[in-house]
């Protein structure tokens, strides 16, 4: 089981929270103190154990997804990064393995119907590149669909005047991938330190939300400095982290086999 720092002071607040909430509570009952706090620490574990696990899970949905991008950004790079011939190569695997009767000159793909043209750049396509690309094609007059990693405004604008669908190379990853077709590369994933893993603008609001938490609880508990101070300092780090801290990537997605008018059969 895997404790990120996070969750762990989630946490933690949620337990003093509740026991400070719960000793409170019992606090008009006639039984002795220690018992008091007791049941208080009881009831705080208790509920504490339960919610720590619920975090917990979607802990791990949240990490599996933060690894499921970075394979993607990995395997981006390995596809922007090949020859011409290695990437017609792939394609022509790619729909020989999905049953697809294809024809192909010069890089072009003519598949039911549309012509499939894998630019598969690292670099922005714009709208006279794909002209050109249409304009010397051996298929004229067909349905182009152009694949690449980023389409600049004009081409996204305009593309219907050109008659092509733009196709997100990221689509295509997962047929890629389940069909073995990437090339093998050894990827180092550094760490980053204990203070930048913190410094996210994310982990900003937690700490605010920590630190009002904190000073809320200083004006009912019977040693209030120590709510105080931490409540203070949770809050200035996380404001800061909130203004110059870094913001996670968002990676978005198309359907191609869709724009192909192709039922996926896994």
């Amino acid at each position: 089981m895997k404790i990120t720092l996070p969750l762990f002071l989630n946490t933690v607040i949620l337990l003093a929270f509740l026991f400070t909430a719960n000793l409170l509570a019992l606090s008009f009952l006639s039984v002795p103190f220690w018992l008091k706090v007791t049941l208080a620490l009881m009831l705080s574990l208790s509920v504490s154990v339960l919610v720590f696990f619920k975090w917990q899970k979607n802990s791990v949905k949240k990490s599996k997804l933060k690894q499921s991008k970075q394979k993607t950004l990995c395997d981006l790079a390995t596809l922007n990064l090949l020859a011409r011939t290695d990437i017609s190569k792939i394609f022509r695997y790619l729909f020989k393995n999905l049953n697809l009767t294809f024809k192909e000159t010069n890089g072009y793909f003519l598949v039911n119907g549309a012509v499939v043209y894998p630019c598969c750049l690292p670099e922005s396509l714009s709208f006279n590149e794909v002209k050109r690309t249409i304009d010397t094609s051996p298929y004229q007059g067909e349905n182009f669909l152009i694949i690449s990693d980023k389409f600049n405004e004009s081409l996204k604008i305009y593309k219907d005047d050109l008659g092509v669908t733009l196709i997100d190379t990221e689509a295509i990853l997962p047929l890629l991938n389940r069909f073995d077709l990437l090339p093998k590369t050894k990827t180092t994933v550094k760490k980053p330190s204990l203070f930048r893993a913190l410094f996210k603008k994310v982990n900003g609001r937690r700490f605010i939300i920590y630190g009002i938490a904190l000073v809320a609880m200083s004006f009912i508990v019977f040693y209030p400095i120590y709510y105080l101070v931490s409540g203070v300092f949770f809050i200035v780090f996380g404001l800061i982290a909130v203004f110059f801290g870094k913001s996670d990537l968002v990676i978005l997605n198309n359907d191609f086999l869709t724009a192909l008018n192709i039922k996926d059969e896994k």
